[in-house]
């Protein structure tokens, strides 16, 4: 269903920078401002000009899902673009280049959301000094969730958790990561999910050692550490979960690695504070893992938002500057790799509130040991 609210709150920075017309062409933030379902790669631009009008210019083949969506809403036109096809409905004669080109003669300041998207970079360009880059304004407003939102993400996390159980219960000695990646693909599927957030990653020594991998086909074997970072959609909204599973037992330097995770991970959330810079946040962590002499072995920033984006604003990594406010969700995943023979890394889900930090992903052991 189509959101008027949030439609507002674009109007509300077309007022405030005093533009012409706005165009936003991110998948991610034409879902998040309409609720609709943006799938694959399709081309897509939502237009609203200060005269009031909105239009969500689409694909031929998009069309009538999307009208279809939207039907009822007097607030939005969809239009089919096509320069050879005819369809029985409201339609743009035409290529979208030919109707950049239009909104670009009509109009003299455009607010675009450059920064989100390659195709909103090159409409920059092509708007020159007309263009006005909105991208902060849009994340100002997507960053912080609301119940709704929370409620979404909390789901696509419960999913995701009986995904890695299932998965856990059947790990062996012949089984293969690959494997493993389609029971947890299979039972999240039996839960309904529709999509998932990004490929499983179920990581055996030493594929793991590298932050992101990919599954090569690798039996468990006897003893082994298995890195599992997963997540879904549910409704569109992501989670992002990565839990280490122990087959055997561990080498010492492993279990030391696991459990200056486990102690970075309740030092942030015992320390970090709502307002403090996503920088701030990132450095407990990392002095943590600098008391035990492993912090040149973490090797990326200790966060990132989540919402319709998997991996979006905020970030708690170095030199983010930005405060972290109440409201904003973002993953928490301190990681150890030994280039070439092991990589441990332990992610939970977040929000920061007034009081600081709370889990979302709670309730779930961070290391299962098999």
């Amino acid at each position: 269903m189509l959101d008027n609210v949030r439609l507002s709150k674009i109007r509300e920075i077309l007022e405030k920078k005093k533009l012409d017309a706005i165009i936003i062409t991110s998948a991610s933030n034409i879902s998040y401002f309409t609720r609709i379902k943006t799938i694959g790669d399709a081309s897509m631009i939502l237009y609203l000009s200060k005269e009031g009008t909105t239009r969500l210019y689409v694909p031929v083949l998009e069309y009538y899902r999307l009208l279809e969506e939207t039907r009822g809403l007097s607030n939005i036109e969809v239009y089919a673009v096509s320069k050879h096809m005819r369809i029985d409905g409201r339609q743009f004669h035409g290529t979208f280049i030919d109707l950049l080109k239009r909104i670009n003669e009509r109009h003299e300041k455009i607010g675009v959301d450059a920064s989100t998207s390659p195709a909103g970079f090159k409409i920059k360009e092509m708007f020159g000094d007309k263009a006005v880059d909105i991208t902060e304004d849009l994340w100002s407003i997507r960053m912080i969730k609301d119940d709704k939102e929370l409620e979404l993400i909390k789901k696509a996390i419960s999913a995701t958790k009986r995904g890695i159980e299932a998965l856990a219960d059947y790990v062996n000695e012949k089984i293969t990561d690959t494997e493993l990646a389609g029971i947890f693909e299979h039972r999240v599927r039996i839960d309904g999910i529709e999509e998932y957030a990004f490929p499983p990653l179920i990581l055996l020594k030493p594929e793991n050692s590298y932050p992101h991998n990919l599954p090569v086909g690798r039996r468990v074997g006897k003893k082994n550490l298995i890195l599992v970072d997963v997540g879904v959609k549910y409704r569109g909204y992501c989670s992002d979960i990565t839990r280490m599973i122990t087959w055997g037992r561990p080498l010492s330097e492993e279990r030391k690695a696991l459990e200056v995770l486990v102690e970075a991970i309740n030092n942030v959330i015992d320390k970090a504070e709502p307002y403090m810079k996503g920088s701030d946040i990132d450095s407990i962590a990392r002095n943590t893992l600098a008391r035990h002499g492993l912090d040149k072995y973490f090797i990326h920033g200790l966060g990132h938002g989540l919402g319709i984006d998997v991996h979006e604003p905020p970030y708690l990594s170095p030199g983010y500057d930005r405060q972290i406010k109440p409201g904003m969700v973002f993953t928490i995943e301190p990681g150890i790799y030994i280039p070439g023979k092991y990589g441990v890394r332990i992610e939970e889900d977040a929000v920061m509130t007034n009081k600081g930090i709370k889990l979302l992903s709670r309730g779930f052991e961070r290391i299962l040991s098999l």
